[in-house]
């Protein structure tokens, strides 16, 4: 028996649309359908191989796994990788994953981690190099709407005026990246590429000054739910550093009862409890609804959890949703 894995040539994405229609337990995946998705996730620059792993057991191609990687879109962010997709034959027996990280733990990868994994499955496995946990899930709710998706949400008070001197601007351009305290180190080209030039989905900066100078940014996007006519903001990505003590709920208040969003909110991993309730942020506890699933609309809420197997960074280290593969399309 000859068992391979390599990365598979671009020319070779057939290979594994045929894996994932006949043994993904979803039908209709979207892979299957849209080759551009495939295209924009695991091979961007248009090269010879795609980030995406194949098993090959003689020759047959009997496993697959993504690898959503920074340098898909700034090929100057080397080795910081999330795993993703992953599918395998009902015909190979053998446990795949582990075959998997023995190779990619011998690229010497910066950092590997994952965002959502199924417990019952490759988070078994995941699970005994490092901890699974649940991303924690903070929210700024609109103070003056009536709820139709989250429910026993925490609402902010309006007040009156704003006394923080912090200013808000939503747009779509990056003139300099602010400085940061967090790592991954990104880069515009990597803002712009994955998110502002997303032919997907329609990204934002939410900006927020101090004195004219620019503190941080959130990318988000806003979603709609059309069968119950409502409104949300998910922030998937950040850069830059939180002031301190300084309240920015109002902006985003104001902004929400503009828009009649219901509410906004971000799921991360590695970012103080502290520093987010002084900004004006709430945490979500289990008593509170906030739905994860918009494709199709799920009401149920449910935690995304994450893990970080490796990590060479000295700073710290930021999980965020739009990291993985966790803000992909999944119906067009």
């Amino acid at each position: 028996m000859s068992v391979k894995i390599r990365f598979l040539k671009k020319n070779e994405i057939y290979k594994f649309q045929k894996l994932v229609k006949k043994h993904f337990p979803k039908k209709n995946h979207i892979f299957v359908k849209k080759t551009e998705i495939i295209n924009f996730y695991y091979n961007f620059s248009n090269l010879k191989k795609i980030k995406i792993l194949g098993l090959f057991n003689c020759n047959k191609l009997v496993a697959a796994q993504g690898l959503i990687t920074m340098d898909n879109w700034d090929k100057n962010i080397k080795k910081h990788w999330h795993l993703a997709f992953t599918v395998k034959s009902k015909d190979y027996k053998k446990d795949c994953l582990i075959l998997f990280l023995n190779y990619i733990f011998n690229l010497k990868p910066k950092f590997l981690g994952t965002v959502g994994t199924n417990m019952s499955t490759a988070g078994m496995v995941l699970n005994k190099l490092s901890k699974i946990k649940n991303l924690d899930h903070y929210y700024i709710a609109n103070p003056v709407i009536k709820n139709k998706i989250s429910k026993n949400l925490i609402k902010n008070k309006i007040k009156s005026k704003n006394t923080q001197n912090i200013k808000m601007l939503i747009n779509k351009k990056i003139h300099k990246l602010p400085k940061t305290i967090f790592a991954p180190k990104k880069t515009k080209k990597y803002f712009v590429n994955k998110y502002l030039n997303n032919p997907f989905y329609d990204y934002f900066l939410m900006n927020f000054y101090e004195n004219k100078k620019l503190l941080f940014f959130f990318v988000f996007r806003e979603i709609f739910i059309k069968s119950i006519n409502a409104k949300v903001i998910r922030i998937v990505d950040f850069h830059g550093n939180f002031p301190k003590n300084k309240d920015i709920s109002q902006n985003i208040i104001f902004y929400l009862i503009k828009e009649k969003i219901e509410y906004l909110d971000f799921l991360v991993g590695g970012l103080d409890n502290k520093i987010l309730k002084k900004i004006g942020f709430h945490k979500k506890e289990r008593e509170m609804n906030i739905p994860n699933h918009f494709e199709p609309f799920n009401k149920k809420s449910n935690f995304l959890n994450f893990g970080i197997f490796l990590n060479k960074y000295t700073k710290k280290t930021l999980v965020f949703k739009g990291d993985g593969d966790q803000d992909r399309p999944t119906i067009l």
